[in-house]
């Protein structure tokens, strides 16, 4: 599982822009690095590495950076105290999952700890939720770790809204459903055997 907590920098302007001109540039910008994105996140995926993304911390639309364009990710947006999408996060359809990313208490340089926010913030506990099913399910794929965090996940915000983010993660439930995919995988696999 590789947590990554980076992204192109962003005009402030950027923010300002309607919501119609964002997604102009989401669909016709960056097309070489999207294609670059693409082709490495692809080899990942075969290998089955997981790989995780923080949105970003621009309250505008994640797929701009053509890095978060991607099916092969885990883009993970942040969710304040409430509840709600973080006012600093990335949004967006293409937002995988959300976790909660304001007031985490969090290491800091000089031996110390603080309080902080972030998209970083939420997407390791996102790279923790993964890692917790890769360890006990080891042979389960992205696709389904995806499938069973979004089917287990709480949601949050309307498809449908301008300022969507994917669901919230609920870890426990995902770990019971894989269980549950897993069992059923593995006896599906025993009566083919017998066949």
């Amino acid at each position: 599982v590789i947590n990554l907590s980076l992204g192109m920098t962003i005009s402030p302007e950027l923010a300002s822009l309607p919501l119609e001109k964002q997604n102009t540039i989401a669909s016709s910008l960056y097309q070489d690095e999207s294609e670059f994105w693409a082709e490495l996140f692809a080899y990942t995926n075969e290998n089955n590495i997981t790989v995780v993304i923080a949105a970003g911390n621009s309250n505008i639309l994640s797929a701009i950076d053509p890095m978060h364009r991607n099916n092969n990710v885990i883009v993970v947006a942040a969710m304040d105290t409430l509840g709600k999408k973080a006012g600093f996060s990335n949004f967006g359809v293409n937002t995988t999952i959300s976790a909660p990313g304001v007031k985490i208490y969090n290491a800091i340089p000089d031996n110390k700890y603080d309080f902080l926010d972030g998209t970083s913030m939420a997407s390791p506990i996102i790279t923790g939720a993964v890692a917790l099913l890769k360890s006990e399910y080891p042979n389960i794929n992205n696709k389904q770790i995806v499938d069973i965090l979004k089917a287990t996940s709480k949601d949050i915000s309307q498809k449908e809204s301008s300022y969507y983010i994917g669901p919230c993660v609920q870890i426990d439930k995902a770990l019971i459903q894989a269980y549950d995919i897993v069992k059923k995988d593995s006896v599906n696999l025993t009566i083919k055997d017998s066949l």
